[in-house]
């Protein structure tokens, strides 16, 4: 993986320590009470999926949901982006 967990040049700059003490399911419930796209979210999540390098190299908006999407059901969890 040659990306970081966390960036804090993107999404609400929640505190890296807030969100690594998030099961996943708590993770999903918090993306999905909000009403945009949250980078420090999405980023975690797919991290915890092992597919944070994927999520990092798109520049398609389009491709990413379909990115977090695919890590949300590797966590068996659900998102709506």
């Amino acid at each position: 993986m040659t990306n970081e967990r966390f960036d804090s040049s993107i999404g609400e700059h929640y505190s890296p320590t807030y969100i690594a003490g998030l099961s996943d399911k708590e993770l999903a419930d918090e993306i999905n009470k909000l009403d945009f796209y949250d980078g420090d979210l999405l980023r975690d999540l797919c991290y915890r999926a092992d597919l944070l390098d994927e999520y990092c190299e798109t520049n398609d908006v389009g491709e990413a949901a379909e990115i977090c999407e695919k890590a949300a059901k590797i966590l068996g969890v659900e998102i709506d982006v």
